[in-house]
């Protein structure tokens, strides 16, 4: 005797007995705990309960979610995990390139800052793979994702304290500090929208939490900065912190801010 023969026992509603049963349960507790007291617990476990009618209401919202699973967004949703990151980061490079070309009659950056636009990259890509993880797998513990959210968060910022001003002038001296950090922060936040939107269109859950549209906003501000590093010649720090480094913090407070606020209608 064995477990299987002793669940179809309980299932069929009797309590199996004998030599065998008595030497399978000395080494097998949970079926000595079902055979307990002529096996009462066994058999409560094994009674089916009788179907309950379906709920019309359920099956309408099911129907309904099924209906709203169509079109580009519900192609793009469907996509293996590798593929959606692909897709973003396809996006992000054509934003990096079409944004960072120097303007027309421009000038631009005298040096190329290669390494932070490495780490710009690399981090940006860890904090989206964690972002857009598969459902149902086992994500990254929260400190973890914090850490990867605040580092996206911080690198222009260290950039930016790292930079050297640049010799050639950034703009024409008409233009004052104030609106040539303004012009750059809305260069930036403007040139990532499209991102913004298809990392939304790849997302596949059905409400965004708070850890998701900051840790979005903060991988925004990174593709940002790398087309700002590539488009804009003023590279002094107090002009980076100021007009570039607070892109993703803003991207990431709006969204916060976003979240609360409609969470607390649906509340």
């Amino acid at each position: 005797m064995d477990c299987a023969e002793i669940r179809d026992a309980l299932l069929s509603g009797s309590a199996p007995a004998g030599p065998g049963v008595e030497a399978h349960v000395r080494e097998c507790e949970a079926c000595a705990e079902l055979l307990r007291d002529r096996g009462e617990l066994g058999k409560a476990l094994s009674r089916g309960e009788a179907p309950s009618q379906p709920n019309p209401d359920l099956w309408s919202s099911l129907e309904g979610a099924l209906r709203a699973e169509s079109g580009p967004r519900a192609w793009l949703r469907s996509r293996a995990t590798p593929v959606r990151l692909l897709i973003a980061a396809l996006v992000a490079s054509a934003i990096v390139t079409y944004g960072g070309r120097a303007a027309e009659g421009g000038v631009a950056p005298a040096e190329r800052p290669l390494v932070w636009l490495v780490a710009f990259t690399l981090v940006g890509f860890a904090c989206l793979s964690v972002l857009v993880a598969p459902l149902g797998r086992p994500r990254p513990p929260p400190g973890v994702r914090l850490a990867i959210v605040l580092a996206a968060l911080a690198l222009p910022l260290l950039y930016a304290s790292s930079s050297v001003a640049s010799l050639a002038p950034a703009s024409p001296q008409q233009f004052t500090f104030a609106e040539q950090a303004l012009g750059c922060f809305a260069y930036g936040t403007f040139l990532v929208l499209p991102f913004l939107f298809v990392v939304w269109a790849l997302d596949r859950g059905e409400r965004p939490f708070l850890g998701l549209v900051a840790g979005v906003g903060a991988v925004a501000g990174l593709v940002a900065n790398v087309a700002l590093a590539l488009h804009c010649p003023n590279t002094e720090p107090a002009h980076i912190a100021a007009g570039h480094a607070t892109i993703g913090g803003a991207l990431a407070s709006l969204g916060a801010l976003v979240v609360l606020v409609t969470s607390k209608f649906r509340s």
